[in-house]
């Protein structure tokens, strides 16, 4: 409740405990918190602002997307597939499992000294192209 009330908080008149209280998803999660914690109007203008599908077109350099099929937030049927298929600097790679983390993995899949199968799969991208451009 002090995160709500205190006049010094970032939550302080954005957020209404009562509408969190009642949250039972990830959509109402993102309406009643996200979306107006970062001052937007409602859950569709806070979604359009944070998806990179108005940048795709743009991008000069090669990019690697990955993502999962299994992950909650963010399903495979929201991937703009035609904008990567229109940029030769774009590649997807999509696994059948991995959740939302990056594809957590070990006995503490988030300890500092750990790392992540989608962190491995990015640095070993970033090194094929500095070989690639290097020769």
């Amino acid at each position: 409740e002090e995160l709500y009330t205190d006049p010094g908080s970032p939550l302080h008149g954005r957020v209404c405990p009562r509408a969190m209280a009642s949250v039972r998803g990830f959509r109402d999660f993102d309406t009643h918190f996200s979306s107006r914690l970062h001052e937007y109007d409602d859950v569709e203008s806070y979604y359009q602002a944070q998806s990179c599908k108005h940048n795709m077109r743009d991008i000069a350099i090669p990019m690697l997307f990955l993502h999962t099929e299994d992950d909650p937030l963010c399903p495979p049927a929201l991937i703009p597939f035609n904008l990567i298929y229109h940029n030769p600097q774009l590649m997807l790679a999509i696994t059948n499992r991995g959740g939302h983390l990056g594809w957590a993995k070990g006995w503490l899949p988030f300890a500092a000294s750990s790392s992540t199968w989608g962190e491995e799969v990015a640095a070993d991208y970033v090194k094929a192209l500095v070989r690639m451009h290097s020769d």
